[in-house]
C-alpha cells in the first residue's frame, strides 16, 4: 500500500502544506542567500569605514600634538628611525607600520597609504592597481566621498576602502621643504594620496550560510512535526467522516432515500451530517410530490391534447373564412381603385377647364381694357373736332370783318372782298363738316360706350363661369382625395385581412405543435412516473 495516495482526502490537504512548506523554506534560504551579499558588504564597509577614520584621526593628532613635541624636545623625525634612539616615525611611517601590524595581527586586514607622489624611498611599493587608481582619480575630484568595492584579494573575498588623505597646515611645510619631496607646491586642503583599507569579508559570509542552514533544517523538522500531527487529526476527525457521508451519497445514488443515520456533534463534520439528512427529508417529499404531479400532468395533458385538437379543427374554418373574405377584399378593392382613377381623371379634367375659364376671363378683361382705351380716344378725337369747329366759326367772323373792311375800300377793296368770300365758304364748310365729324364722333363714342358695357356685363359673366368652374373643380377633387384615401383604406383593410389570415394559418400550425407538445408532454410524464419510481421513500415504496 503506498503511503502517499493523490485520491485521499488527508494526502490532498497535506500536499499544499508539504509544499508550503518547501516553498517557505526556498524562501528563506532564498532571502538570506540574497541578502548575504549586501550583508556581508555592509559589514566590510562599517569595519573599513572605522579603521579609515580610526588611521586619520590618529594620523592626524601625532602630525599636530606628537611631531611638534618631539621636534621641540630635539628628537629626529625619520622615515628610519628603527635602531635609532631619539628618534620617531614620519606621520606617513607611522600609518605603515601601523598597517603592517595589522596585517600581522589579522590575516588578510590590511592598511595602506598610497599616492601618484611618493618618497624615493617608498616609490617601489607604491604601485597602484587599478582600484586604487580609479579611487584616487575619484577622491582628487570630491575629496569627501569614500570609494569602495568588493572582490578577491589573495584569494579571499574582500571590501577595499579608500578615503582621501588631504595636506594638513603642518604636512604643508614638511613637503615642500623636505630634500627628497617628489612636489614642494602643496597647500593645504590638496589631495596628496588615499589611505585604503583591505577587510576580508569571507568569514562572514560562512557564518551566514551556517545560519541560514540551521534555520532551514529547523523549519523543515517543525513542517515534518506538523505534518504528522495534521495527518492524524485529518484522519480521525475529517477522513473518517466523510468516508461514512460518502456512502450515505452512494445509497442516495442509488435511489434509496430512507431514513438516513445522524453523526453526532456540532462541528462542521456533524453539520454536514445534519445537512445530508436534511437533504434527504426534503429530496424524499420533492420526490413524492414529484410522483404527485407526474400523474396529475398525465391526466392534464390528456385534456390537452383533446382541447388543442377542438382548437385546432375550429382553427381551420376560421382560416378558410378568412380566406373567403381576403378574396371579397381584393375584388372590393379592385373597384374602389377604378372609383379613385376616374375621379381623379375627372378632377384633371375639371382642373383644364378651369384653366381655360380663367384664360376666357383673362381675355376678356384685356377687351374691357382696350374698349375703354377706344373710348377715350373717341373722347379724344371730339374734342379736336369742337377746337376745329371753333376755328372755323372764329376765321368766319374774321371773313365777315374783312368784307367789312373791304366793302369800305371801295374800289381798292374789291379783290380783297372776293378772297374774304372764298375764306368765309370754306369756313363755313369747315363748320359743317366739322359738325358731322362730330356727330358720327358721338354716334362712335355712344356705340363704344355700348360695347364697354356689354364687354364688363360678358366679364363679370366670365369671372362668374370661372368661380364656378373652379368650385366644381374643388368639389371634383375632394371626391378625387376622397376617393383616393378610400383606396387606401380599403387597401389597409385587405392587407389586415391578409395578415390575420397568415396569422390564423400560424395559429393552426401553433395549435398542431401544442397537440404535438401536449402528446410529447404525456409521454414524458408517464417516462417521469416510471424515472421516479426508482426511489425508495419507505419500507414499502
Amino acid at each position: 500500500m503506498q503511503f502517499f495516495t493523490p485520491r485521499r482526502l488527508s494526502h490532498k490537504l497535506l500536499l499544499p502544506l508539504f509544499l508550503g512548506g518547501l516553498v517557505i523554506v526556498g524562501s528563506i534560504l532564498a532571502v538570506v542567500f540574497h541578502s548575504r551579499s549586501q550583508t556581508v558588504e555592509q559589514a566590510g564597509l562599517a569595519t573599513g569605514r572605522a579603521v579609515a577614520n580610526q588611521v586619520v584621526t590618529l594620523r592626524s593628532f601625532y602630525t599636530a600634538q606628537i611631531v611638534p613635541r618631539a621636534k621641540k624636545a630635539g628628537m629626529e623625525i625619520s622615515f628610519d628611525y628603527a635602531g635609532k634612539d631619539g628618534a620617531l616615525p614620519l606621520p606617513a611611517t607611522l600609518v605603515k607600520a601601523l598597517g603592517e601590524s595589522v596585517a600581522k595581527e589579522y590575516p588578510g586586514t590590511d592598511v595602506r597609504l598610497l599616492s601618484n607622489h611618493p618618497f624615493p624611498n617608498r616609490a617601489a611599493q607604491n604601485k597602484l592597481d587599478a582600484f586604487q587608481s580609479a579611487a584616487l582619480a575619484s577622491l582628487e575630484k570630491s575629496p569627501n566621498t569614500p570609494v569602495h568595492s568588493v572582490e578577491e584579494v589573495n584569494g579571499r573575498l574582500s571590501v577595499r576602502y579608500a578615503v582621501s588623505d588631504v595636506m594638513k597646515e603642518g604636512c604643508v611645510a614638511c613637503h615642500n621643504s623636505h630634500p627628497l619631496s617628489p612636489k614642494r607646491d602643496w597647500k593645504v586642503g590638496d589631495v596628496r594620496g588615499i589611505v585604503e583599507v583591505v577587510v576580508p569579508v569571507d568569514d562572514v559570509g560562512a557564518t551566514i550560510t551556517h545560519s541560514a542552514s540551521t534555520i532551514a533544517a529547523l523549519v523543515v523538522a517543525g513542517f515534518g512535526a506538523l505534518g504528522l500531527i495534521l495527518y492524524v487529526l485529518t484522519q480521525r476527525i475529517v477522513a473518517r467522516p466523510l468516508d461514512r457521508a460518502a456512502k450515505v451519497m452512494e445509497r442516495v445514488a442509488d435511489g434509496d432515500l430512507r431514513e438516513m443515520p445522524a453523526q453526532p456533534g456540532s462541528d462542521e463534520v456533524g453539520r454536514l451530517f445534519g445537512g445530508l439528512k436534511a437533504m434527504v427529508d426534503k429530496l424524499r417529499g420533492t420526490i413524492h410530490e414529484v410522483r404527485q404531479s407526474a400523474e396529475s400532468m398525465q391526466v392534464a395533458s390528456g385534456e390537452v391534447a383533446t382541447g388543442s385538437a377542438d382548437l385546432s379543427s375550429r382553427t381551420e374554418q376560421a382560416a378558410s373564412s378568412l380566406q373567403e373574405a381576403a378574396s371579397a377584399m381584393e375584388q372590393l378593392t379592385g373597384t374602389v381603385r377604378q372609383s379613385a382613377d376616374a375621379a381623379s381623371q375627372a378632377n384633371q379634367l375639371a382642373s383644364s377647364a378651369s384653366n381655360v375659364a380663367s384664360r376666357g376671363g383673362a381675355v376678356v378683361t384685356r377687351v374691357v381694357s382696350t374698349m375703354d382705351e377706344i373710348n377715350a380716344s373717341s373722347k379724344k378725337i371730339a374734342d379736336i373736332i369742337g377746337v376745329i369747329d371753333g376755328i372755323a366759326f372764329q376765321t368766319n367772323i374774321l371773313a365777315l370783318n374783312a368784307a367789312v373792311e373791304a366793302a369800305r375800300a371801295g374800289e381798292q377793296g374789291r379783290g380783297f372782298a372776293v378772297v374774304a368770300g372764298e375764306v368765309r365758304n370754306l369756313a363755313q364748310r369747315s363748320a359743317e363738316a366739322a359738325k358731322e365729324i362730330k356727330s358720327l364722333i358721338g354716334a362712335s363714342v355712344e356705340s363704344v360706350d355700348s360695347g364697354s358695357k356689354l364687354v364688363a356685363d360678358a366679364g363679370k359673366t366670365m369671372q362668374e363661369i370661372v368661380g364656378s368652374v373652379q368650385r366644381v373643380t374643388d368639389i371634383i377633387g375632394e371626391i378625387s382625395a376622397a376617393s383616393s384615401e378610400q383606396r387606401d383604406g380599403i387597401g389597409q383593410v385587405n392587407t389586415a385581412v391578409t395578415q390575420l389570415d397568415q396569422m390564423t394559418q400560424q395559429n393552426a400550425a401553433l395549435v398542431e405543435q401544442s397537440a404535438a407538445a401536449a402528446e410529447s408532454l404525456k409521454e414524458q410524464a408517464v417516462k417521469l412516473t416510471q424515472a421516479v419510481s426508482v426511489f425508495r421513500l419507505t419500507e414499502t415504496a
